[in-house]
Parts: C-alpha cells; sequence; structure tokens
C-alpha cells in the first residue's frame, strides 16, 4: 500500500483513476462536523507512486500547503468542478477528465455548468459542443464521457432532457417543478438504457426502474424497491 496524498488540513475525497498512472481527487475541509464542506473542492493529480500531485483546480479557500505551495502551476480557478472521469479507452492512454464550469443564474436559480475536457498533464483544456438546451444545471455522462441526461431550470420549472446513442436532438422526458416532478432520472448506461427513481404508494415508497422510451414513462415493474 502506498501512500500518495495527505494534508493536514483539509479531507481528501472523489478518488478516481485517470489512467492506470495517475489518480484525480478533490480536497474539502470537513473539520467543523456539518458535512457540508468548508470552500470549494478544487481538483488535483498525481501519479500511483505519490509523485508528482500538482494543483489542476484551485480550491476558493487558499490553504498553506495546498494551493499556495502550487502557485507556479496554470490551475483553473475554483469555480470549476469535476463531472465525470471517462473509463480509459482500449488502446489510449486517457488524459482528460470532464468539469464543469459554473457561472451564476440570472433567473436565480441554480448555478448553470458549462463542460470542459481538461488534460491533467498540460492543464490545457478544450471546450464542448454538446449543443444542450437552456438553463443547465446538471449533467449525466456514460463511462465515455458522452452526455446522455441534461438538468434543466427556467423560473421555476425543471426538467430533464434524453439524449440516446445516435441521436442529434435532445429529447424533454420529464418536467415540473422541484416537488411535483413525477420522477428523477438516476442512472445511465452505455447501451443506451436510462433508469430513474420514483415515489410508489401511500407508503412513500421509492423505487428504481427502467426508463421505457416506447411509453415515455418509468417501467411498471421495479427493479429496488425501498422505504
Amino acid at each position: 500500500v502506498t501512500r500518495v496524498a495527505q494534508f493536514s488540513d483539509v479531507d481528501v475525497r472523489s478518488v478516481a483513476w485517470v489512467n492506470e498512472e495517475q489518480l484525480a481527487f478533490e480536497a474539502v475541509d470537513y473539520s467543523e462536523g456539518s458535512g457540508r464542506p468548508d470552500g470549494a473542492p478544487g481538483l488535483f493529480v498525481v501519479n500511483a507512486d505519490g509523485s508528482g500531485q500538482r494543483v489542476l483546480v484551485t480550491r476558493k479557500m487558499s490553504l498553506a500547503g495546498v494551493v499556495d505551495g502550487y502557485r507556479r502551476n496554470r490551475a483553473l480557478d475554483w469555480n470549476h468542478r469535476l463531472l465525470r472521469v471517462p473509463y480509459p479507452r482500449s488502446g489510449e492512454a486517457n488524459e482528460e477528465v470532464l468539469i464543469g464550469k459554473v457561472s451564476a443564474n440570472p433567473d436565480s436559480g441554480p448555478p448553470h455548468i458549462h463542460p470542459l475536457w481538461l488534460n491533467v498533464n498540460t492543464g490545457k483544456t478544450r471546450n464542448t459542443d454538446f449543443q444542450a438546451p437552456h438553463g443547465v444545471f446538471a449533467w449525466m455522462f456514460d463511462s465515455k464521457g458522452v452526455p446522455r441526461i441534461v438538468h434543466t431550470q427556467v423560473g421555476k420549472t425543471r426538467a430533464a432532457y434524453w439524449r440516446g446513442p445516435g441521436a442529434t436532438e435532445w429529447r424533454k422526458i420529464v418536467e415540473g417543478d422541484l416537488l411535483t416532478l413525477p420522477f428523477e432520472p438516476h442512472t445511465v448506461d452505455d447501451g443506451g438504457n436510462l433508469y430513474v427513481t420514483r415515489r410508489q404508494g401511500s407508503e412513500g415508497y421509492r423505487i428504481l426502474a427502467r426508463y421505457d422510451f416506447e411509453r415515455m414513462a418509468p417501467s411498471a415493474d421495479p427493479l429496488v424497491s425501498t422505504p
């Protein structure tokens, strides 16, 4: 076992393998015990042997030993966060992760998120052209980093859009306000399947079901049901 990263004033979270040689992770301060991190999580990369640690996205608060010691790197500002680490493609040495640039919502709703590809070795970003609907505040990707679901909010109306394998247009699958959405997207897979959660019965059970694209509704047969 090799210790590859350790800090005295923040906690490591969201560790993921970028490739067979490098790991990406975030760092937050949970010292208050509230479960809410103090400051933005930033983003770091380190080699599997513990060498070559670099900051890719700075934390909102400048912490000694975490940010100040790496000022020489051209790290992105704190308003970027990790969205997805794609599974490495066969025969390729993956160097990129998906990050989201967070910007204020002019309608006072949840912040907008614009995805970017970030190279963990050069620190350079490249734009994406996912042609998503207006007002996206959350994304859901498959294992290759292809977007399948976007969540939007315009005014007080929330919606989720789906774009399956081979499709070019986003398709609205659910709409409502925060408290009346009939179901919520939960997971996508690489086979073009979507899994959603919804409430069922007077007991208030919550179920996980496959989404039926022909019926444009969750399947009546739950995969999992729990109080």
